[in-house]
């Protein structure tokens, strides 16, 4: 990838809701998708960009919510109409080593 000139662009694409009390236990910072900017995701696509998500989202007064990255995923793959999406994730070692690279699923590629 030397010299690969990627564009990436990011934004706060991504409105949440408060999780909420479940069953006695308050989710404090945990957070559910409420709305995705699809128009915007698809504008940044459009220009041959690469839309760079993350499972983080906003309300709408401004607080901020940790959420799944896979119900992030899913929310952007069916607004865009996506008929399959991939995830890939790299292990985070438990015996302070450093991790390692991780194989790109065949679905990936």
């Amino acid at each position: 990838m030397g010299g690969a000139r990627l564009k990436v662009a990011g934004g706060n694409w991504v409105t949440a809701r408060p999780a909420g009390v479940r069953d006695g236990v308050d989710h404090q910072l945990t957070g559910e998708v409420r709305r995705i900017d699809i128009a915007t995701i698809r504008e940044v696509l459009a220009q041959g960009r690469i839309a760079l998500l993350s499972p983080i989202g906003y309300s709408l007064t401004g607080e901020i919510f940790n959420l799944r990255a896979g119900e992030v995923a899913q929310a952007v793959a069916t607004g865009l109409g996506a008929t399959s999406w991939c995830s890939c994730s790299i292990p985070t070692p438990t015996n302070g080593s450093s991790p390692t690279k991780p194989a790109m699923p065949a679905s990936c590629r």
